[in-house]
């Protein structure tokens, strides 16, 4: 009797088990298609109706997990976040040399752009009605936000400078990182010009942050005209780009 029991517990755990997969499944499916819709449609355009369409299920089915498309939109932030974070981790970590791992890094970004644009453009339409109220955001999202500049602009820092003083903030080289890869992907949707190869993009864009290294290093170069350049450098890449400053 105990063993029937004992075994009717199991299959039924076992059906639980089995259902509680489907379910998550089904949940990760239909941020997927969340995603793709936001991306193709922007968050304004975008409806429960689309999304449903999209992951081919009932927009009731949707309503079982996530009460509005604010609530799946900020779902996608969390996901988004851990994302650009681990790849950072995992840029710095996996390559010993910084020109390598920088390398890496550009490569992630480019790569990822556009997915990664529905978290930036949060911070850069902080305020608007295009996407949802910024006070709606959760304190983690920020967070991260923040936690990426900064690992970032470290990781920079160290990557750059030698044994001299640090003459800028981390902020800024993680400010002028961003701001030069936003700059770039808007010149490459617009230009008439057959665009280059992904590989030569991240060799140029690594080549110019490592001339900054190369400054550091030359002594015959005086304090004051490497500061010159640099600053000339953060002028071109920050460009309009003060939502990175929030």
């Amino acid at each position: 009797m105990n063993s029937i029991l004992t075994m009717n517990q199991e299959k039924a755990n076992s059906i639980l088990v089995r259902k509680e997969k489907n379910r998550q499944k089904r949940r990760g499916n239909i941020i997927q298609a969340a995603e793709r819709v936001f991306l193709n449609k922007r968050y304004q355009n975008a409806t429960i109706e689309d999304i449903a369409s999209e992951a081919e299920i009932s927009v009731g089915t949707i309503y079982n997990f996530f009460p509005n498309k604010e609530t799946l939109y900020i779902e996608i932030l969390h996901g988004i976040s851990a994302d650009l974070l681990e790849g950072l981790r995992r840029s710095v970590s996996n390559h010993q040399e910084p020109n390598f791992s920088l390398e890496h890094l550009i490569q992630l970004r480019l790569s990822n752009y556009h997915r990664h644009k529905l978290f930036f453009q949060i911070f850069l339409d902080h305020g608007s009605s295009t996407y949802p109220d910024f006070n709606a955001i959760p304190a983690t999202i920020i967070d991260s936000y923040h936690e990426y500049l900064e690992r970032l602009g470290d990781y920079l820092i160290h990557s750059i400078q030698t044994d001299h003083e640090p003459q800028f903030f981390p902020i800024y080289l993680a400010l002028s990182f961003e701001g030069f890869l936003n700059a770039y992907m808007g010149y490459e949707a617009t230009t008439p010009k057959k665009p280059e190869s992904l590989v030569k993009v991240i060799r140029y864009i690594k080549c110019m942050f490592s001339r900054m290294n190369r400054s550091t290093r030359t002594e015959s170069k005086s304090k004051k005209k490497m500061i010159k350049e640099m600053n000339w450098m953060f002028n071109l890449f920050l460009g309009d780009y003060q939502y990175l400053f929030i």
